[in-house]
């Protein structure tokens, strides 16, 4: 099992975390995170390769690479969506689509597609798919809606999952957003983000659109949302440590009654909480992070399930902590710990909740056994 990074993996890690320290501000960020320079710019770095394989045209990375960059950015409240785009969308055509163009634009910035699978009816059920394909002539008409797709105003293109009638699998269509019939509802997050919602009413597709295989989709599509997962679990344990530091920080130059706060004994414990619930929320991404490294299908599930339940919980209780120690000051909207927080909110309700996915590791768990 690894659990330090090597030599390489530390040097990506400070990169980024200087990155995030020197040149970018959350405060400052006006764009929702959409700012296309900003994003050829990680391209650039390779970020957004780092966990793909050579053979499919990454830099021949893992779950680990993307984990650690993705944690790093969560440190620093980066808004670019790049779980979405680096997570799933890329280890999705990793797998249908290998080498292809559409994988070289997303990984070195010609291009942004991005996976739009979500629905709200779906409640974490990560293959429940409403959205329909039929087919008409030599190519298909799409009905349905997507829900809360991150990043979708910054896509130039969107992978839409659906069923085709009368066929079992989940198949892959690329549609451009400004395609007929296509209405997209943009809204910005809890956590400052730009987002939207999809609904296709009659979109008429040629059989080009198709990408990967004709209702053979399924398999790689759990494995991409479990890397997402996975990745978005570490920017989520990134933000809980800063909340954290930031709430020490705050308890050592507060004073009250003549005395720094954090000399009190009962804050100590309630600070120590907070670092435990971190530090296990890190092991068990780690865990998860080896599991998806690894061949057996089973566990990697099991643990990305895990990973989440047990992060979101974690991320709920850091943050709300850390808002009660600062106390009035943390409700500001000018005071960063509170920023932290809406980011572990979101977190918990991105590609399924932690109350889902206990119920997913439940389920799995039980077939297991029988």
């Amino acid at each position: 099992m690894q659990f330090l990074p090597d030599e390489a993996q530390s040097m990506m890690r400070d990169t980024v975390r200087r990155w995030v320290e020197k040149d970018y501000s959350a405060e400052g960020d006006s764009t929702l995170g959409c700012d296309p320079d900003r994003w050829a710019f990680l391209a650039e770095q390779g970020w957004l390769a780092a966990g793909v394989s050579e053979e499919a045209g990454g830099l021949g990375g893992n779950a680990f690479d993307l984990c650690t960059i993705a944690e790093e950015l969560g440190r620093g409240l980066v808004r670019d969506a790049f779980v979405p785009f680096a997570g799933a969308t890329a280890n999705l055509l990793a797998q249908i689509a290998p080498g292809s163009d559409l994988l070289q634009e997303l990984l070195w910035g010609g291009g942004r597609p991005l996976l739009a699978h979500s629905e709200a009816a779906a409640r974490g059920e990560q293959l429940f798919i409403e959205t329909t394909a039929r087919a008409d002539g030599d190519g298909f008409v799409l009905d349905g809606r997507k829900d809360a797709v991150l990043g979708g105003p910054f896509a130039t293109s969107l992978l839409i999952s659906a069923r085709i009638e009368g066929e079992d699998g989940i198949t892959i269509f690329q549609i451009d957003p400004g395609q007929p019939g296509l209405t997209q509802q943009s809204f910005r997050t809890i956590d400052n983000r730009s987002a939207c919602n999809l609904v296709l009413d009659g979109v008429k597709l040629a059989s080009d659109a198709l990408v990967g295989p004709r209702s053979g989709a399924d398999n790689a599509l759990i494995l991409a949302l479990d890397q997402a997962i996975l990745a978005s679990c570490a920017e989520a344990v990134g933000a809980m440590e800063a909340a954290m530091l930031m709430t020490r920080d705050y308890l050592r130059t507060r004073k009250q009654f003549g005395s720094e706060i954090g000399k009190f004994q009962a804050l100590q414990h309630r600070l120590a909480d907070m670092f435990i619930e971190t530090e296990q929320a890190r092991s068990i991404v780690l865990r998860a992070i080896d599991a998806a490294c690894g061949e057996d299908v089973a566990q990697r599930q099991r643990l990305a399930a895990a990973a989440k339940s047990r992060v979101a919980q974690a991320g709920l209780f850091v943050g709300g902590q850390a808002i009660q120690l600062h106390g009035g000051i943390g409700m500001t909207e000018e005071y960063g710990v509170g920023h932290y927080f809406k980011r572990l909110m979101a977190f918990d309700l991105y590609l399924g909740s932690g109350n889902a996915h206990l119920e997913r590791f439940a389920a799995l768990q039980q077939a297991e056994r029988t």
